[in-house]
C-alpha cells in the first residue's frame, strides 16, 4: 500500500476516533470504512496465521450476520489475504510504528 494511500486512510480513522473523543480502535476503522465508501455496513475480521479467526468489530447487525457466515463456512480468509509476503493487504499499525 502507499504511503499516500495509507495515510489518508489512517487520517480517515483518526478523525472517527476524534468524533468520539477516544484513541483509534477497531470501531472507528470499520465506522471510517462506512463513512468512505458506498457500503452500509462493515465488519474487521483478525486471522491469526495458524487460520484462527474471530470478529473484531462490527457496524451493525447484518455485517455481524455476513461476518459470522463467513467463519462459519471458512471464508475470513478470502479477500482480506494478499499474497504479498503473506501479509494483510491492510496496515494494522500506524504509519511509523512497527
Amino acid at each position: 500500500m502507499s504511503d499516500n494511500r495509507t495515510a489518508r486512510i489512517w487520517a480517515l480513522v483518526a478523525a472517527q476516533a476524534a468524533s468520539r473523543g477516544a484513541s483509534p480502535s477497531v470501531t472507528d476503522v470499520c465506522a471510517a470504512a462506512v463513512g468512505a465508501l458506498a457500503v452500509s455496513g462493515a465488519g474487521l475480521t483478525a486471522v491469526t496465521r495458524a487460520g484462527s479467526a474471530h470478529v473484531m468489530d462490527v457496524t451493525d447487525d447484518v455485517s455481524e450476520r455476513l461476518a459470522e457466515l463467513q467463519l462459519t463456512l471458512g471464508e475470513a480468509r478470502g479477500p482480506t489475504r494478499a499474497p504479498r509476503a503473506g501479509r494483510c493487504w491492510c496496515p494494522i499499525s500506524p504509519p511509523g510504528t512497527s
